[in-house]
């Protein structure tokens, strides 16, 4: 893999004050899995035959591509670059929380209170022209239903900033399953219209003024956002369709000139640095951040800086539990769905290797590990 297409890299030649710790990898908590000099990752199978042509279609992004450099800022890059055309210095492993092993660093040595770094470059390394329903659903950083001693302590300094509920049980999504349904939930949607002036006399919602509860959509749409946007219809919300436009829909929602979207997160094995990008309060009022929901709240800020400090795995659970039930609490968004499992509809011919990595998006995961088996059927 060292000789693929190198973008760039970025490594910094630093003088330890003290010896610093060598390795081939890093593990964020306890000692990585694999050796150095380890052959391949066991989710990996060595035998796959390397040969033939992938054809990657555009599906995310609601439109076509306009650009081949994914680093610039403005346009819809082509799918499959960063992921295939540009190697790093380093590359998690599949089957451990947050191990980085070296890709185009053949050591990396790091100062011993963790603020410096310094990465030796394989020799063999060239250029291309030979020169991450909660915030953390279905992970072990969910909230539980209640705190334990441990977020309390952590919560405590913030009381006083915090709704009570905060340090209770934690915020339940409505449930279709019996003994709930569907009627329950808008009926008790209706109450609480109604406890905010807004009732439905002739079929849409109005206020005292007679005006009535209008919103427009933006972004996506589809079968399952439909469903969601038919309900809201049922309570008699008029909903405002705009035919969409990926680019100018980004817009609006970056500048804050939307009533409702729908988003996505995505969540890292090590969170903090994508949660300080979507929530931190500096970027709350600045167009073209990324914090579009307008989160701005020092008691998220503080335990996202956490989330960057801390040194053990339990550590970063107790700080993602509390952070989980602020945002919970603060209902920033409306949950709406989140898949614990990948589906995956594939061609017979296609063949992946027998074990499976424990931390994976199916995207990686197939156009990394899968292959091409048409000769062996």
């Amino acid at each position: 893999m060292l000789n693929g297409k190198i973008g760039f890299f970025l490594a910094a030649n630093l003088c330890f004050s003290t010896p610093g710790l060598a390795a081939h990898a890093v593990a964020q908590f306890g000692e990585p899995k694999y050796p150095a000099n380890f052959e391949h990752f066991d989710y990996v199978d060595s035998n796959a035959p390397k040969t033939g042509t992938l054809n990657l279609s555009v599906i995310s992004q609601g439109s076509s591509f306009d650009k081949y450099n994914p680093f610039t800022l403005k346009g819809k890059v082509a799918p499959g670059l960063l992921e295939l055309v540009f190697e790093t210095l380093t590359v998690n492993s599949l089957d451990e929380p947050n191990t980085q092993y070296g890709l185009l660093a053949d050591d990396i040595q790091l100062a011993p209170d963790f603020s410096q770094a310094r990465f030796h470059i394989n020799p063999k390394a060239k250029f291309s022209n030979g020169d991450q329903d909660s915030y953390f659903a279905h992970s072990p950083l969910q909230a539980k239903v209640l705190p334990t001693e441990a977020e309390i302590q952590l919560l405590e300094p913030y009381r006083a900033q915090l709704d009570p509920a905060v340090f209770g049980s934690q915020v339940e999504q409505p449930k279709t399953r019996p003994p709930s349904s569907l009627r329950q939930n808008l009926s008790e949607a209706m109450k609480l219209f109604a406890e905010a002036g807004w009732h439905n006399t002739d079929g849409v919602l109005r206020n005292s003024k007679g005006e009535a509860f209008e919103i427009e959509l933006t972004g996506a749409s589809g079968s399952l956002l439909g469903a969601y946007y038919y309900n809201l219809a049922k309570l008699g919300i008029v909903l405002k369709q705009r035919p969409v436009d990926a680019s100018a829909d980004r817009v609006k929602m970056k500048n804050f000139n939307y009533d409702f979207a729908a988003i996505a997160f995505r969540e890292a094995r090590n969170p903090a640095a994508e949660l300080w990008r979507n929530l931190n309060s500096a970027d709350a009022d600045k167009l073209g951040y990324e914090n579009i929901i307008g989160v701005k709240s020092t008691v998220v800020d503080d335990l996202i800086k956490k989330l960057y400090e801390v040194n053990t795995q339990q550590e970063q659970e107790t700080v993602a539990h509390a952070l989980d039930r602020v945002l919970m609490h603060g209902y920033y968004v409306l949950p709406w769905r989140y898949l614990s499992h990948h589906y995956l509809i594939h061609h017979k011919r296609l063949q992946r290797p027998k074990t499976l990595p424990l931390y994976y998006g199916a995207y990686e995961w197939v156009i990394n590990t899968w292959w091409d088996g048409a000769d062996n059927q």
